[in-house]
């Protein structure tokens, strides 16, 4: 904290005088006395450890750990409420991501809020500018050396005259704090207040006395049912952050940091002030371990149940993206990745079931590369038969992402999954609204027509289209991904046709045309190809977007097809030896036809897959492994060149 935002009160002893021995004894029997009264309000005070942080730094390895941001930018807020079975450590977290504890509570709901001065409605915190607030922002601090170690002292004496205690990391330096004022003048008239006896005490420690003032980057840990303040951490530069971790039981149970939406987290929660770009509050980062960050992903990422095998697969993607992303948002809010879709869903380690925690640890550290590059990992929900490139999704150069290349994706049953396959219908209005609000100010009317103008090479997103409206105005987009992004809540992927309602439209599909040969049964796997009609039960994106009735198409047969055991019930551990490799498989296209459904005079657009279509398909790992693909067969399918290795390796990947 700087000068600026404390006022010094010099304490000079030899103005005051003594007091005589009598009135010492009655002031320490009341000390006593207080003490015992209080003891419940004040038990963090004997809580107080100062922790080394060698400790700290064996626990939480800097070199293997990930920053996620949970709470960032405009989305902070004053307070944010934690809750942790047995208590919490509070401390620091520098640079280097290493966590030193400094104190522990047995409080097991706490609130990281602003430092300031603050209303508590129902354990929400917000500032005020009333001088009485719940809990103010001024205190009285006390610096000098050797403080740790006479903390007890010290916090026992200021309970002695009222005022509560707690240990404050002020750039860089220990310190003590105690009381919650509204004003600077009511701090000062406290530290003034103070007996000689706590002076000498702090005279004898080389330190001071002072009223310390809200700060701007300063933060506060509170008890949100006592409004009491249990530590406080304040960095100007921003250099470290407040740190906490959940107490782990003596039994040896996991314990995690829970938030106020149930989702429960492994690691160190780091706490900043933001920067003054976004709003003024408390943004929030979890700092875990690589293994910690898989499992908090793959939950939210796939199904729970899921078989083994498509979780390994996913297993080895998010390590291999979160490798392949870290600093992605560094720049802006100071971790690596987010838990949103920008990067991949993170909502901790709570949510993990067993089979998801069993393909965390039998891929343990495993990562795909290329060339000896950790790859860019990218998977979206469905493909809907094929990829696209990273190239034609984003203008990508296509050298720098080699194994994110176009390709048929035969073995997905989309067709059987939510949001596999789908029909939209806009009228012309309506898309000249959602072209306008995106930008494309140049159209002045209703749309007449849409041309898709191309598709690229193994694939069926389309990558230019032409919009023309009333007056013969018209715009183009290229790239699959911001079409899709252009057409917001009209389309669920760029793999789609468009027609007016009633037209029919040809979709091209891919499929293994010896499939039945190599699999050893009659005829293929679903052959009849027919129109499809729109299921108007169904909604999966608002509701101007609805699934298509189940189309059958020629696709890789299942296993209960196949008359073999499932795998996923490992009946059979060498299940995977009996099928033949995907890329031995000879791929053929065909055509089917699909009546475009809605009101005369509407754009329909006829789709498959959802997401950018980039990379894996989720549903589709979930199908080779229902098939009874292992995970490396997975995930070969999918990126080209891949290989498979222990990031750890020295040399190996990079």
């Amino acid at each position: 904290m700087s000068n600026n935002n404390k006022s010094s009160i010099k304490i000079d002893n030899n103005k005051k005088k003594r007091e005589p021995a009598s009135k010492i004894a009655t002031r320490i029997i009341a000390i006593i006395l207080v003490l015992l009264m209080l003891s419940g309000s004040i038990y963090y005070v004997f809580q107080f450890l100062f922790i080394h942080a060698h400790a700290s730094a064996q626990e939480f390895n800097p070199d293997n750990l990930i920053r996620v941001g949970l709470m960032y930018g405009n989305g902070v807020t004053v307070g944010f409420e934690t809750t942790a079975e047995h208590g919490f450590a509070l401390g620091f977290v520098d640079a280097q991501n290493s966590f030193t504890p400094i104190t522990q509570v047995a409080d097991n709901a706490l609130s990281v809020t602003s430092d300031c001065n603050l209303t508590n409605t129902n354990r929400t915190f917000a500032k005020t500018e009333s001088i009485s607030p719940a809990v103010g922002g001024y205190h009285i601090e006390i610096t000098g050396s050797g403080l740790s170690n006479n903390y007890n002292n010290i916090a026992a004496a200021l309970a002695g005259c009222g005022f509560a205690a707690f240990p404050a990391y002020i750039n860089g330096e220990f310190r003590i704090r105690a009381g919650s004022f509204g004003t600077l003048e009511a701090a000062q008239i406290a530290v003034a207040s103070l007996p000689n006896g706590i002076s000498s005490m702090i005279a004898g420690l080389s330190g001071t006395i002072t009223a310390a003032s809200p700060s701007p980057t300063a933060l506060s840990v509170i008890n949100p049912s006592a409004n009491a303040i249990l530590f406080e951490l304040d960095s100007s530069d921003r250099s470290v952050g407040l740190g906490m971790t959940a107490l782990q039981s003596a039994g040896g149970e996991k314990t995690y940091l829970i938030t106020p939406a149930k989702n429960k987290y492994e690691g160190v929660f780091e706490f900043k002030r933001t920067v003054p770009t976004y709003n003024n509050g408390v943004a929030l980062t979890n700092i875990v371990t690589l293994e910690e960050y898989t499992t908090g992903v793959l939950p939210y990422e796939i199904g729970s149940s899921w078989p083994l095998e498509a979780q390994k697969a996913f297993a080895v993607a998010v390590r291999s993206y979160a490798l392949s992303h870290l600093n992605k948002h560094y720049n802006t809010y100071g971790f690596d990745v987010c838990n949103g879709t920008d990067c991949q869903l993170y909502r901790g380690a709570g949510g993990a079931s067993e089979i998801a925690r069993q393909a965390v640890v039998e891929t343990a550290a495993q990562v795909m590369s290329y060339a000896g590059k950790i790859v860019s990992a990218f998977f979206s929900s469905s493909t809907g038969g094929t990829t696209v490139s990273a190239a034609d999704a984003w203008g990508s150069n296509p050298a720098s992402y080699p194994y994110l290349a176009a390709k048929p994706t035969p073995w997905e049953r989309y067709a059987e999954h939510n949001n596999g396959e789908w029909m939209s219908e806009a009228t012309p209005t309506e898309l000249y609204n959602t072209l306008r609000a995106k930008g494309y100010t140049l159209l002045r009317g209703p749309i007449a027509s849409v041309m898709i103008n191309s598709t690229p090479e193994n694939s069926t997103y389309a990558t230019s289209v032409t919009f023309i409206d009333v007056y013969g105005t018209s715009i183009t987009i290229t790239r699959s991904d911001t079409i899709r992004s252009v057409l917001g809540a009209h389309v669920l992927s760029a793999n789609f046709k468009v027609a007016l309602a009633g037209q029919t439209v040809a979709l091209k599909d891919y499929y293994y045309a010896d499939a039945a040969d190599v699999f050893g049964i009659s005829g293929k796997s679903g052959s009849g190809i027919a129109a499809a009609s729109v299921n108007n039960g169904a909604a999966a994106k608002g509701n101007n977007i609805k699934t298509l009735s189940e189309d059958k198409r020629f696709i890789l047969p299942s296993n209960n097809e196949l008359g073999i055991a499932d795998p996923e019930n490992n009946a059979d551990p060498d299940f995977s030896s009996m099928l033949p490799k995907l890329s031995e498989l000879k791929i053929t296209e065909s055509t089917r036809y699909v009546t475009a459904a809605g009101a005369a005079g509407s754009f329909v657009f006829v789709g498959r897959g959802y997401g950018h279509g980039v990379g894996m398909s989720q549903w589709g790992a979930y199908d080779l492994a229902k098939l009874g693909y292992g995970y490396g067969d997975i995930l070969t399918a999918y990126y080209n060149g891949i290989k498979i290795s222990d990031y750890r390796d020295s040399g190996d990947v990079k």
